[in-house]
């Protein structure tokens, strides 16, 4: 077994640094992820077979839902689509996102289908965040509801200070202009922390916490067992 040592001079930090629990960098994250606990809360529509002559596979609309949280995209139709698609006719596209627990983000994006193309996206996109679903304040806006177009490429990011956030609603505008107003797609929905923190938390129930505690009180109780050894020392001379 390996001893652990340190000096008499060890600050608090440093010990909590050894055990692995101070000052560690945090990468950045990327949390609309079903594996991080999100998931789509809310849809304003969704794609309606009887708008087309292709089959459902995999689970079909709730495959749709789950590809926009998920980096692997399986097929919900047999033609191979894997975005999620609104409903034709849909004048006001909506996504709602529960990240599952509050978190710390500083990024919201999206990617899309884009003007021109197929089943684009093309008004604007607005983003609003909440921590109670019922409060929702603006995250950001790309384009305004004008009936101008200005998306016009696929991926698009907002990005703001940090901010504790649970709930997101992505707003696309009106559908788009195929298939005689069919919905327009949504590849994949993010919401990251992308700066890289050097913050960490320590909790004394840990065990990790006690030992690095634990060793501080020796040390320092070792201090001061030598400090009084000195002053009996002097004492004697």
């Amino acid at each position: 077994m390996k001893k652990l040592a340190i000096s008499t001079g060890l600050s608090v930090l440093s010990a909590l640094s050894i055990v692995g629990l101070a000052t560690q960098p945090v990468a950045a994250m990327s949390f609309a992820l079903t594996s991080e606990g999100a998931s789509i809360l809310s849809w304003s529509s969704q794609y309606n077979f009887s708008e087309g002559t292709f089959l459902p596979v995999n689970n079909s609309l709730v495959t749709a839902r789950e590809n926009l949280l998920s980096p692997t995209k399986n097929p919900w139709l047999n033609n191979g689509e894997t975005g999620f698609i609104f409903a034709r006719g849909d004048l006001d596209q909506k996504l709602v996102l529960d990240l599952g627990q509050t978190r710390l983000i500083d990024r919201i994006g999206v990617d899309l289908a884009p003007f021109p193309g197929d089943r684009e996206v093309w008004d604007f996109l607005e983003v609003r965040v909440s921590l109670d679903n019922v409060t929702y304040r603006p995250w950001g806006n790309i384009g305004a509801p004008d009936g101008i177009v200005d998306i016009t490429t696929p991926s698009h990011f907002i990005d703001q200070p940090d901010r504790l956030v649970r709930y997101i609603e992505y707003s696309f505008g009106p559908h788009s202009f195929d298939y005689a107003g069919g919905g327009s797609r949504i590849r994949t929905l993010y919401a990251n922390q992308t700066t890289v923190s050097t913050v960490s938390v320590v909790e004394p129930s840990s065990t990790l916490s006690l030992l690095a505690l634990g060793t501080l009180g020796v040390v320092s109780s070792s201090n001061a067992r030598r400090k009084q050894q000195k002053d009996v020392d002097s004492n004697v001379r």
